[in-house]
């Protein structure tokens, strides 16, 4: 229920008391504005000249940094010297020492390898998939703040309350002919920024509750440590090199500065210094001031205020009534009546609007129903198809939450275990099907997967409602939204009961009987400790793609084939006294594609060392992985790509041309009337218009070409290397194709086409796609059944530039 105070007759009330209030105190308040004024100012320059010195001095050092290790980089040192030689590591020793913050300085070849390090720091590393590396062999390069990652367990910790934390800085090492040597790269300690800004908010801005905090682009604070996950960055920040009175939630309102640091170079990163002080400390002069000037007009306001209110009181009586009449309208009641008692004719001609609005509300609300109604029907027939699909899979799935509650399982899990799905979903923890001795490893797994990390396989067992303990190999994954943090993990089970109880019974008999070899499913090979195989069965010559013959001819460590997959090192592995697991999907030496689970199993016989391999087929397994991937990306009425995988194709298509300066150009397609079809012919014979046009324009472009539903009776075309001269005739060309083919149940239909083409200065992906919609509109305003191009100027390139050279132009 609204407070009294926020109704019509109060608020005017308060406002006519205010103005009075203003008016008698206006010399006063106009004195005491002048030297507020002046005292807020001088607050506001303090707060944001000290943020603005900490950027300056912040945005030097990496300036400073940056330039130290692009100018080594080019010395004949470096360039012409010996890379691994001690000259160069005395060298790097004494760029080191001359600033006391970096922790680390070394050389990586062209390869990743790190060749040259001060005090050997990491040599021999491969750091090839490092930030520092990749950007630093395009340039020079300043990365973001990073917890230490390879140096974490080899540099000591000055502050062990928060992680090591480095800022990289990098730059290519070019030798006089112009190629890349390597890449040399500095760490230098995270503790520098400290320094910096105690030095510069000093011992006056700590008094007067100052506090510095160092942000990121998307307002994650990177320091103080002490700071990370306590307090929350408000969204409306000032802009930069401005101030202004901001809500820090719970913790009140602070005048608040901002300042970007600034380094001005290639690569800067998005770091922003912001200062805060209460704004109880920052204005407390102000406040005093203020409370003399409220105290000498209250009284006077309240009586004015009294004679006010007991005249709004007749005026708002008639609006009131209609705010309640549109009240009982909102709480559902379709009868509510919009007449009032007044006589102004300004008020009865609203009531009158009122009443034609909440008639015409009432009925699109029944058309909304309707339409959500509809709609709900066709997704549950799509839900239900795809909850088919997943629970009918061959192996088990299930998901849980960050807690370990288990969100989702599949019927064939729910099978093994002799659970029903209401036992199980949102109610149990998956650590109650698991084993008391599992618990710790389950803890671990579960908190590197909340950092997104790739697990590796796990074979463990699962507890059923009858106590029974499937033993099962597991794979798991986690799920993160588009911040990157943990939704949910997923987890492929398969029952590996059969290969269990088989591993079990070699490990007792450490002998196969034949009647087991050649019964079992799974393919078995057994090998001396010299590689030479001893023993096949046929489930493996199947599964291998030979026969029983050409495997015992064999000896692995002469199978190209093993040493490609790894599963020759893991059986030299297996031979030290380790069972080793490999999922594998390779191609075998006799040209078959395997895809299996392989178990290598070491034995003692006669005091001879044995080598047991077995092998179980998994491709039905595989083949409905990759099935599901596709679906996914995959439009299921035309069998062209979907959005999903149009999204993903657009973003390497526009990052592609960034790269090369090749362009590209955007399609997009619309059925002329489509709507008339549907309603003529119904919906079946539209999905059979649909499919068909999806056939003829994927056959009647290049094979490199995208092309992909977007959405309705609506088609993207994806051109790489194709400027907008060549696009237009492709279009036409498609355009004249649909217009010349009958369609199944319908005839003749036309295509209204808009295209645009993507340029270098284009800031992100979805301009170019946006420019073709507009023209599409165009098209379609223009009479359909045509071609129309977005409307910017054209570039300045030729239409044979960056085109392909083993690729012709379209209409060639």
């Amino acid at each position: 229920m609204a407070s009294p105070l926020m109704t019509f007759r109060m608020r005017l009330t308060l406002a006519v008391g205010g103005l009075s209030l203003a008016l008698g105190a206006a010399i006063v308040f106009f004195l005491s504005q002048v030297a507020s004024s002046r005292i807020t100012q001088d607050q506001r320059e303090s707060l944001q000249n000290r943020v603005r010195a900490i950027s300056y001095a912040l945005a030097e050092n990496l300036r400073e940094r940056d330039r130290e290790i692009a100018l080594l980089s080019k010395t004949a040192l470096l360039t012409q010297g010996d890379l691994r030689g001690s000259l160069l590591r005395e060298r790097l020793a004494l760029t080191k020492n001359s600033y006391r913050y970096y922790d680390w300085l070394g050389v990586a070849g062209p390869d990743g390898t790190v060749l040259s390090a001060v005090n050997g720091l990491l040599e021999g590393e491969n750091v090839g998939n490092r930030l520092w590396f990749t950007a630093g062999k395009q340039g020079s390069y300043i990365g973001d703040v990073h917890e230490a990652v390879l140096l974490a367990k080899k540099l000591n910790n000055p502050n062990p309350r928060e992680p090591l934390r480095f800022v990289d800085f990098s730059s290519p090492i070019l030798g006089v002919d112009g190629k890349l040597r390597g890449v040399l790269g500095s760490h230098a300690n995270w503790s520098w920024v400290g320094d910096v800004i105690a030095g510069a908010i000093g011992e006056d801005g700590m008094a007067n509750g100052v506090e510095i905090f160092l942000i990121g682009n998307n307002k994650q604070i990177l320091y103080p440590f002490t700071a990370i996950g306590q307090i929350s960055v408000p969204a409306n920040l000032p802009a930069n090199h401005e101030e202004g009175e901001i809500s820090w939630g719970k913790e009140g309102r602070f005048l608040t500065a901002q300042s970007t640091v600034n380094p001005l170079t290639a690569t800067n990163p998005a770091w922003h210094v912001l200062a805060r002080q209460p704004m109880s400390q920052a204005l407390a002069t102000v406040h005093a001031m203020h409370v003399t000037l409220l105290v000498a007009g209250l009284i006077a306001t309240i009586l004015f205020m009294t004679l006010v209110y007991r005249l709004v009181s007749n005026f708002c009586r008639p609006l009131e009534q209609l705010a309640d009449s549109a009240q009982r309208v909102s709480s559902g009641d379709e009868h509510a009546d919009f007449h009032t008692s007044s006589n102004t004719r300004e008020i009865n001609n609203l009531a009158q609007a009122l009443q034609r609005m909440s008639v015409t509300l009432q009925a699109r609300r029944h058309a909304l129903e309707e339409s959500y109604r509809s709609l709900e029907q066709k997704v549950t027939e799509r839900t239900q198809e795809l909850a088919d699909l997943y629970n009918q899979a061959p192996v088990g799935y299930h998901a849980i939450d960050r807690d370990g509650v288990i969100v989702q399982m599949n019927d064939r899990e729910l099978h093994w275990l002799g659970y029903t799905r209401d036992e199980v979903i949102g109610k149990m923890s998956i650590r109650q099907l698991l084993p008391a001795d599992c618990d710790a490893i389950f803890l671990e797994r579960q908190q590197r997967m909340l950092t997104g990390e790739q697990l590796p396989p796990l074979n463990i067992q699962l507890i059923g409602k009858n106590g029974r303990q499937i033993p099962v190999r597991t794979s798991s994954s986690a799920v993160l939204d588009a911040a990157g943090h943990f939704v949910m993990s997923r987890t492929a089970v398969m029952d590996v009961t059969e290969q269990r109880e088989l591993e079990v019974a070699l490990h007792k008999q450490e002998a196969l009987s034949q009647a087991i070899i050649h019964a079992t499913a799974n393919g078995l090979l057994l090998y001396r400790d010299d590689g030479q195989c001893i023993l096949a069965n046929k489930a493996a010559a199947e599964i291998i793609g030979t026969s029983v013959e050409n495997l015992l001819q064999q000896n692995f460590h002469h199978i190209d084939s093993w040493k490609v997959s790894g599963c020759h090192a893991a059986a030299l592995q297996a031979l030290t006294g380790e069972e080793v697991h490999l999922l594998l999907s390779t191609t075998s030496s006799f040209g078959k594609a395997v895809d299996s689970i392989v178990t290598l199993i070491p034995l003692q016989h006669d005091g001879e060392k044995l080598l047991l391999v077995v092998v179980k087929d998994v491709s039905e397994l595989i083949t409905a992985n990759r099935e599901l991937e596709k679906l996914a990306r995959r439009d299921a009425l035309t069998g062209l790509h979907n959005r999903l995988a149009l999204n993903e194709r657009l973003r390497e298509e526009f990052l592609r041309m960034k790269r090369s300066g090749h362009a590209y150009t955007i399609l997009m397609a619309d059925v002329d009337h489509f709507k008339k079809i549907n309603d003529n012919y119904g919906h079946e014979t539209g999905d059979a218009v649909l499919r068909r046009l999806g056939q003829l324009l994927l056959h009647t472009v290049r094979a490199t070409d995208f092309v992909a539903r977007y959405g309705g009776e609506e088609f993207l075309l994806l051109l790489p290397d194709t400027l907008a001269e060549n696009a237009i005739r492709v279009a036409e060309k498609l355009r004249q194709t649909i217009e010349a083919e009958s369609m199944p149940g319908v005839g003749k239909i036309t295509l209204s086409i808009g295209l645009a083409t993507a340029r270098l200065e284009d800031i992100a992906e979805g301009l170019a796609l946006k420019l073709a919609d507009n023209a599409l509109y165009t098209a379609k305003h223009s009479g359909r059944n045509c071609v129309r191009s977005a409307d910017r100027p054209n570039p300045a390139t030729t239409a044979g530039e960056h085109m392909t050279p083993n690729q012709p132009p379209h209409g060639a």
